[in-house]
Formats: C-alpha cells, sequence, structure tokens
C-alpha cells in the first residue's frame, strides 16, 4: 500500500467507509480491457436473469485450477458483481487469475423481484457457490 494512502486509511480510523476507501484504491486499478485475464461476463448458474457470474481465467491455462469464489455484500437482495466503469468488483477476480486461480464474481436476485436467489443468510451463499462451481466445472 503506498504511504499516502496508508496515512488517509490511519485518518480514517477503524469503521468502514467505502465510498472514502474506494476513491483512495480506485486509480490504483486496470480498466478494461484487461491484460491480465480472459473474462467471460454474464454467464448463468441458476433459472433467474440475475443468477449469473463474470469468470476470470488466468492467462496461463494449464491443468485444472481451484476456483475463487466471490459474492459481494448486499445480503442477496440488490447490487451488481460489475459495475461499467468501475474496477470493482473486477479487481477481485483479476486478483484470483494473478494467483492462477479462476475467479467468480457472482450475482444474485432482488427482494423485490421474483427472481431473487430462493435461500439467503448462510444457505444462500452456500447454495449460490455449489451452483457457480457446479457451471464453472462445465
Amino acid at each position: 500500500m503506498p504511504a499516502d494512502i496508508a496515512g488517509i486509511i490511519r485518518g480514517i480510523g477503524p469503521k468502514i467507509d467505502a465510498v472514502r476507501t474506494g476513491k483512495l484504491y480506485e486509480p490504483l486499478q486496470q480498466r478494461e480491457p484487461y491484460t491480465d485475464a480472459v473474462v467471460t461476463r454474464d454467464v448463468a448458474y441458476g433459472p433467474a436473469p440475475r443468477n449469473t457470474a463474470d469468470i476470470f481465467i488466468p492467462l496461463n491455462r494449464g491443468p485444472r485450477k481451484p476456483v475463487l469464489v466471490f459474492v459481494y455484500g448486499g445480503g442477496f437482495a440488490g447490487g451488481a458483481k460489475h459495475m461499467p466503469g468501475s474496477p470493482f468488483y473486477d479487481n477481485i477476480g483479476r486478483w484470483a487469475a494473478a494467483h492462477n486461480l479462476v475467479g467468480v464474481t457472482a450475482t444474485t436476485g432482488s427482494r423485490r423481484s421474483r427472481s431473487a436467489l430462493r435461500h439467503r443468510g448462510h444457505d444462500g451463499a452456500g447454495h449460490l457457490a455449489a451452483r457457480a462451481y457446479q457451471r464453472v466445472r462445465r
């Protein structure tokens, strides 16, 4: 972490300030098109329209690789796995690919939508991870 960012983070203190922290790190992230991973967007892992994942494959293809599945916060109620123009949450999938893993960032349904993930809480996360893993293994 650059020293200037470390100082600002210390100033923020022991609290979560996603907006300020994101603005600090955003300039350090690569923008699309990425040169360090092959990205496949919006791969369906379930029947609902929002049951999609982005898959980040390392450039070093080879034997089967471990898979890192990331589900962003939002309580399975909203949000997005990818926002055009923003490096977040692609940075997690890219980190995985840079470490010779397959990175998967996933989206779920909306509580206001009939397409919502049927399971929530720890069961929902397990269900989502299992579905995404099954899809990536194909």
